[in-house]
Parts: C-alpha cells; sequence; structure tokens
C-alpha cells in the first residue's frame, strides 16, 4: 500500500485539534498520532512518514495556539518511532487495535478519536479546573508573544498586575479595572485574548482557591523547562527557566525532574546551553558543569564539530562557533544509547524467564548482538549446562571415562570426581574429553563430571555404576567449583565422617590459632585464611589435613576470618572470625558466605541506594534495615538476586528513615535447593544517610 503525500492542514485538523484537551500520552493508536496508514509494511515509507510529521511539529512550536500541543506530541515520539519502526511491536498494535470493540481497519479521525484511552474518573485530565489553567496558560503564552512582554506568561497575577498575596477583593477590583479598559478596545485578536483571560481569572482566583492555583503553576512552570529540553528547545527553555525562577523553582529540583525522564529524548536535550549542567547522549545521565566525562557510562561529554573541528558539549544541537549541525558527530553515542537501552530490555526478559532457560537464552542474545558487553559478560560467567552424557568403561582393572564436548561458549575444562561410600573425591581438571582413574573400581563407585566456565561449574553429570544398583547421588546446584588440591593426611586422624559433610569446625583464638574439624573419607578439606587491614583485606589458601590446622602465621590483636569446606561440595563453607590471641574458642557457622564493602546513598527520589562486593558463588541477597541492628533476614528490607541487582545498580528501598540500621545477608542454596542464609558481621552492615 502506497503512502498518500502528508497534508498539515489534515494533521493539524484530525490530530492536532484533538488533543488539546488531552494527553498524547494516554493515545494507544500510535499510527494515527503519527499519521501513518495502519496497512503500510513498507518500512522506508514508514520511516519517511515519522520524519515529515515529527519535522511538522517542529515547525508547529512556534505557532502560538499549537506550541503546547505540538511539544506534547514530540514527547511522545520516542515512543512512537520505538514502536512502529520495529515490525514485530508494529504488527502486535495492530492485531491490538484490530480486536478493540468498534475498530474499523480505516482510519477514520472520528473513531481514531475514540481509541485514545480515557482516564479514570477524577484524574487531571478531565478535571474542568486543570482544563481551564491549561486553557489559561495558552492564553498567557500567546498575550505575552502579542505585547512582546515575556513576564505576562509567568501566570494570571502577572497578568493583572498583583502580587501573589493579593486578597480576593483585591483581584475583583482589579478584574473589573482591566475589564473596562479592554471593552474600549477596538475588536482584535488582544482583545479577544484578554477577555478569555479575565474569565479564567474569575473562574480560578475567585470562585477558585489561589493557593491551589499557584501550587500547579509552580509545577507547570517546571514542566514547562523539561519540555522545552526534551524537544531541543534552547530558547524555549532559557525563557521557561526564567519563568521557573520566579516560582523560586530550584535547580536542584530541574536536574531530578529531568533525570527522570530524560532517556525519553530521542534527540540532543541542550542542557549546557542553559547553564543547568552537561546531559550525555550515551545514556542519558545528567552531569554537572564543566564534566568531561560522564559519570554513568564513562563516555566522553564532547564532541568534535564536522564543520570546524572544534570541541563542543555533545548535548548542543548546533555548533556554537561555525553553526553545523551537530547531529551527524553526534549519532554514534545516540546509537550507543539505543543500543544499551535494548540490552538492558533484552535482559530484564531474560531474569524474567525460568531459571531453567536464562542461560540458553543468554547464550543465544551474545550470539546474536556479539556487540552487547553485559550479555556477552553474563553469558560467560553463568553455569554452563551438564555434559549430554558420561560413559563409563571398566578395562585392564581402571574406569575409563567419555563425553561429549561441550557445545557453549566460554567452556574450557571439566571437573571429575568419584562418589564412593558416601564420600566423594575431586580427582582432577582436565581440557579434554576422557579421564582414566587407575585405582580399582568397586561395586559402590559412581564417577561425575561438571563442565566449568570461568569460576562457574554446572550440574553433575554422572555416569553408569561400577556395580551395585543404588540410585545415584543427587545432582548439585551449578556453582562455583574449587580446584584440586594434594591430598594430606597425619597419622591419629579422628575417625572420618561418612555423610560426606564436615564435622565441627572450631578454633581456639590464640598464639597459634588452633582449628580443628572431622572431614569425610578420602575427602579434600580447603581452608582460606582472610586477614582484615585498614588498606584491604589479605586472602590466602592454605593446605591442611583432615582434621585440622595450626596456623603459626598470625599477628596479635589483628582479625581474621577462616572459611573450611570441601573440595567439589555443594555444602557452603563453615566460616569462624577471631581475633589473634584472644584465647576465645569460636564455632563455625553454616551457610557462612558473607557480602563485604557495604555502602548507602540516598537518591535524588528519597531511596536508599545500597551497594556491596558479592561473594563468589552467591546470587541472591536479602537487604534488612531496622532502627536497630538487624540479626537475620526478614522484616524492614527485600531479596535481591544478582541480576537484578546489577540492572539497578545496587539494591534499591523505599521509605528507609535516616539513621536507621541496614544489614545484608548473603544467601547460598544447598543441595535441596533450599536457601541457606548467613551472617551478617560488622563489614556486611552499614547505617542510612
Amino acid at each position: 500500500m502506497s503512502v498518500p503525500a502528508f497534508d498539515g492542514s489534515e494533521y493539524r485538523r484530525t490530530v492536532l485539534s484533538q488533543l488539546r484537551e488531552r494527553n498524547p500520552s494516554e493515545v494507544e493508536d500510535l499510527f494515527w498520532l503519527a499519521h501513518v496508514p495502519r496497512d503500510v509494511e513498507d518500512a522506508a515509507a514508514i520511516t519517511a512518514r515519522l520524519r515529515e510529521t515529527k519535522g511538522f511539529l517542529n515547525k508547529e512550536r512556534s505557532r502560538a495556539r499549537q506550541a503546547a500541543v505540538a511539544l506534547a506530541v514530540l514527547k511522545q515520539w520516542p515512543r512512537v518511532e520505538g514502536v512502529l519502526g520495529d515490525p514485530s511491536a508494529r504488527s502486535a498494535l495492530r492485531e491490538r487495535l484490530a480486536a478493540a470493540p468498534g475498530q474499523a481497519a480505516a482510519p477514520d479521525p472520528a473513531q481514531a478519536w475514540a481509541r485514545v484511552r480515557r482516564t479514570p474518573a477524577g484524574a487531571a485530565a478531565s478535571d474542568p479546573a486543570a482544563r481551564r489553567r491549561r486553557q489559561a496558560a495558552s492564553s498567557l503564552n500567546e498575550l505575552a508573544r502579542l505585547r512582546q512582554e515575556p513576564e505576562l506568561a509567568e501566570d494570571l497575577f502577572a497578568f493583572l498586575g498583583l502580587p501573589i498575596s493579593a486578597t480576593k477583593p483585591m483581584i475583583e477590583e482589579r478584574l473589573v479595572r482591566v475589564g473596562e479598559v479592554n471593552r474600549r478596545r477596538r475588536p482584535d485578536r488582544e482583545r479577544t485574548l484578554v477577555d478569555e483571560l479575565l474569565e479564567h481569572t474569575r473562574e480560578l482566583l475567585v470562585n477558585g482557591d489561589p493557593q491551589a492555583y499557584l501550587a500547579t503553576s509552580s509545577d507547570s512552570a517546571r514542566d514547562s523547562v523539561i519540555d522545552a529540553l526534551l524537544a531541543g528547545d534552547a530558547h524555549g527553555a532559557e525563557q521557561a527557566l526564567a519563568r521557573a525562577r520566579t516560582h523560586a523553582i530550584s535547580d536542584t529540583a530541574l536536574l531530578a525532574a529531568l533525570a527522570a525522564v530524560a532517556d525519553q529524548a530521542c534527540d540532543a536535550v541542550p542542557l549546557s546551553a542553559v547553564g543547568l549542567g552537561l546531559w550525555c547522549p550515551s545514556c542519558a545521565t545528567v552531569n554537572a558543569l564543566g564534566a568531561q566525562v560522564c559519570t554513568g557510562c564513562g563516555g566522553a561529554l564532547h564532541i568534535a564539530c564536522t564543520s570546524c573541528r572544534a570541541a563542543v558539549a555533545a548535548d548542543l544541537a548546533h555548533c556554537p562557533s561555525c553553526c553545523a549541525s551537530l547531529d551527524d558527530a553526534r549519532a554514534p553515542l545516540l546509537a550507543r544509547r539505543l543500543r544499551s537501552r535494548a540490552q538492558q530490555a533484552a535482559l530484564a526478559q531474560v531474569e524474567a524467564a525460568p531459571e531453567a532457560e536464562r542461560q540458553a537464552l543468554l547464550s543465544r542474545l551474545a550470539a546474536e548482538h556479539p556487540d552487547w558487553d553485559e550479555v556477552r559478560r553474563r553469558a560467560s560467567s553463568a553455569p554452563p549446562r551438564a555434559p549430554a552424557q558420561v560413559t563409563l568403561v571398566i578395562a585392564d582393572g581402571e574406569a575409563r571415562l567419555s563425553w561429549p564436548p561441550s557445545d557453549e561458549p566460554g567452556v574450557d575444562a571439566y571437573l571429575v570426581e568419584r562418589l564412593q561410600g558416601g564420600s566423594s573425591r575431586v580427582l582432577g581438571r582436565t581440557a579434554v574429553t576422557t579421564w582414566s582413574d587407575a585405582q580399582p573400581p568397586a561395586a559402590d563407585t559412581t564417577w561425575t563430571v561438571r563442565a566449568l566456565r570461568g569460576e562457574s561449574a554446572s550440574a553433575r553429570s554422572a555416569a553408569a555404576r561400577a556395580g551395585g544398583a543404588a540410585p545415584p547421588r543427587p545432582e548439585a546446584r551449578a556453582g562455583h567449583a574449587e580446584p584440586p588440591r594434594p591430598e594430606a593426611r597425619t597419622a591419629g586422624a579422628e575417625p572420618p565422617r561418612p555423610d560426606g559433610s564436615l564435622g565441627e569446625v572450631k578454633a581456639v583464638a590464640g598464639l597459634p590459632v588452633e582449628l580443628t574439624w572431622r572431614a569425610p573419607a578420602e575427602a579434600q578439606v580447603m581452608l582460606v585464611r582472610i586477614e582484615r587491614r585498614p588498606e584491604g583485606d589479605v586472602r590466602r589458601q592454605l593446605a591442611v589435613d583432615p582434621t585440622g590446622y595450626r596456623d603459626r602465621q598470625v599477628g596479635r590483636g589483628r582479625r581474621y576470618e577462616y572459611r573450611v569446606s570441601i573440595a567439589g561440595s555443594c555444602e557452603p563453607p563453615q566460616v569462624l572470625e577471631l581475633e589473634a590471641g584472644s584465647g576465645a574458642t569460636v564455632h563455625g557457622t553454616a551457610g557462612g558466605a558473607t557480602v563485604e564493602g557495604v555502602g548507602a546513598v540516598r537518591d535524588a527520589d528519597g531511596r536508599l541506594r545500597v551497594t556491596w562486593r558479592w561473594p563468589s558463588g552467591v546470587t541472591e541477597a536479602y537487604v534488612a534495615f531496622d532502627a536497630g541492628p538487624p540479626g537475620e533476614p526478614g522484616g524492614q528490607g527485600r531479596k535481591v538476586t544478582n541480576m537484578r541487582y546489577e540492572l539497578d545498580g545496587g539494591a534499591l528501598l523505599d521509605d528507609v528513615p535516616a539513621g536507621a540500621h541496614v544489614a545484608v545477608f548473603a544467601g547460598r542454596r544447598d543441595a535441596a535447593g533450599v536457601l541457606q542464609w548467613g551472617a551478617a558481621p560488622d563489614r556486611s552492615r552499614t547505617v542510612a544517610p
């Protein structure tokens, strides 16, 4: 279907005139809003029509009666281009409109207007006072242009020449005087505007509440600045900013309002032109004046003019030196923002998908979009799928394992374990897909293989038993795989535990520190010591035997954390914290993963943003707050996944009072999939600012 030539008069009559009493954000039929025939599928024709309509709207901003509605439609243009420019979204919208009751295929203006979504009863759009305020503002703007007196556009008090503290009798007296003068004028547009404003003034300031009008005028003044900036109108933004300052609206309030909607801008937001800051085209972050690098994405905030090569702010529409357009120079930065927005939307869909499907979705996205760095990083660090099948052959007194190679990107090794007599032992790590175990196989032996990608390991894939028909050991959940270490044994060791878990772990905080535990038979015990120092933690892995360890490399009065675990086990480590030389006896706590580096900042919207460093293998945490230090997860707070944390840049909490105690509890899931919460020591806590 061909697209008819664009007719500005028809668009003004069928679309803009209908939007005078409605908000364009409530329009569902974007075909009608953009003047695009609904049946057109030619992408080039649609792009051309969108460009024509947008150009017409920019021209309409200079017309007194159309400026407000044209700006409102331009504010919705990113949504229009995002839907109509995407074939799948365009098709979904077409089907949704066709399925609506009473919708015809032809874009008849009357029926098209019926597709504007009605606001709820009592909403601002249906409020007569709100409608009258919008009409008064439009008339004030037009009168200010006719008289060339910009201050008249501020509010009705400026129109009357009265202070905002004027009483209703004073307003009534001034209305009578202005009306008498206006009736002596010859009939023209200015006289008509004054008559309309006198009527609006009587309804809003005499019959209505002047304070309510002033409050909405302040909001309107703030919104006028934001609308002009989003539309790229630097001159209009300067005028609106002058009006906003007469209403005592601070720059901080303006920047906070802009930050909430800055990502809606499809072109430049000339923030530097009005002296409020620098807008980053790459991520829509509002930066301070004078900044060279964006605080949000690290991108450059200045670009080189393609005409005169001068370095100019990237948020300007034209070069201040030669007046050349900066669209071509800014295009790569805008493309980066669109790419980032698409990437974040795709990651949100991955997070909403069932856990079993997330890795496949990430791998597909990484293959389809190799330039999406965050998707590629997550896909490369996520646990891979387990090997499809492990084949066992007993020959020449040894067990020979083989399995098909993984087809997932980033899988570079495999971890082989032997399960025998209720205990497990890591045999080794290999980059090939075969393994030979020279130990004579027993009837109760099972071998398992896990695929490794970075620090992440898949679930176990078990081979058939060498003999017997007992069920195989339950598969572990995907998690962190420790590399094997040489086995150490000491004479006189305590009897090993047969259930495959560590016994009681305890330490005497003397000089040296004495640690003891009981380990399963054939198990490899892993011990990590973390020394807490003001300049940063020092971490070291120690070689130990199955029954304990005597740590002589400690200093009196220094604080240490010890983590005891079994190599290849899915169970969380036992954690002990102590002060060397204190003589105290400390017992290990299960599920002892703890976060570190907890901090909290207050966002502009009042929410508290809590950040921390995630421990290895932990994907869930609970952020709790209370008047006193929280002792356990639950109560006030929320659970956060590491994916949600990365999307939000931390954990966002509502209604956290200043001075509240905040604690972050790390969680790991055991072999049965049950979430186990760790403790929250001092380094996992902070106080809300």
